[in-house]
């Protein structure tokens, strides 16, 4: 059996590239991406220091997995796994294509699914943010707890929203030029 290593690191919705580029590095230390949960939970295999590239596509819910899965095997990359995020890699001395999305509106696309993903739970969570915030005669202290513990996960879906339509914006004005 083989030896393995779990990791915990997150990584906010808007930093793919920041994780796909610390995948890469864990590969090029020897540990192996095996499969990756919600909570950021990474689980490697220990072996041989590889230079592999890593690169991930989000989809919440795919149609029609195998051909969706048949397309990156044919372009020669291999599927790790999911966790809403498709995670794929190659080695990096294949001298193909190194990214899964050649031109920017696939790209724009990607992004698209994650903003409206994220903005979904935004509108879903801000709108239980307006019920429970309202004022209660009985058990004032678990409205506060509430309405302490709903701040920070609204903020941070406003951010990942806000910086995801940044992310689109820039890629949109590179197809211009």
């Amino acid at each position: 059996m083989k030896e393995t290593v779990n990791k915990v690191k997150w990584f906010l919705p808007w930093q793919d590239q920041e994780e796909e580029a610390w995948l890469d590095k864990q590969s090029s230390s020897g540990l192996h991406l095996r499969k990756v949960n919600l909570f950021g939970k990474y689980t490697f295999d220990v072996g041989e220091p590889k230079e592999y590239i890593y690169r991930l596509d989000f989809h919440s819910e795919i149609k029609d997995k195998e051909s969706y899965l048949g397309l990156y095997e044919d372009a020669g990359w291999e599927y790790i796994g999911e966790n809403s995020w498709q995670y794929f890699r190659k080695a990096s001395s294949d001298h193909s294509v190194t990214e899964i999305f050649t031109d920017n509106q696939s790209k724009i696309k990607k992004y698209e699914r994650l903003r409206s993903y994220y903005g979904a739970f935004l509108l879903i969570y801000f709108s239980v943010f307006l019920v429970i915030s309202g004022p209660r005669d009985t058990f004032p202290w678990l409205n506060l707890l509430l309405i302490l513990a709903y701040i920070p996960l609204l903020a941070i879906l406003g951010i990942s929203v806000f910086k995801i339509s940044n992310r689109i914006k820039t890629l949109r004005s590179s197809l211009q030029e």
